[in-house]
């Protein structure tokens, strides 16, 4: 059962390079924007940890998808 690489896992294998660099930016802009939000600090963190990754792997696999990128990245 685990011995094999799902479709949304393989894909995401394949973005993981593109989602490095492009990561900080998701991170940065998602601090900023939650700054002031009324929360706990521990529900921000969880707030933004997963809106980043989302973010960033979503973006990653859309620029593979840019003719000439993939051979880049």
């Amino acid at each position: 059962r685990f011995d094999r690489t799902g479709s949304l896992g393989a894909r995401a294998a394949c973005s993981a390079y593109p989602a490095y660099i492009i990561h900080p930016f998701f991170v940065v802009m998602g601090t900023w924007l939650i700054a002031g939000l009324p929360i706990p600090v521990l529900a921000r963190f969880g707030l933004l940890s997963a809106a980043a990754v989302v973010a960033t792997f979503a973006v990653s696999d859309a620029v593979r998808r840019i003719p000439g990128v993939r051979r880049v990245v």
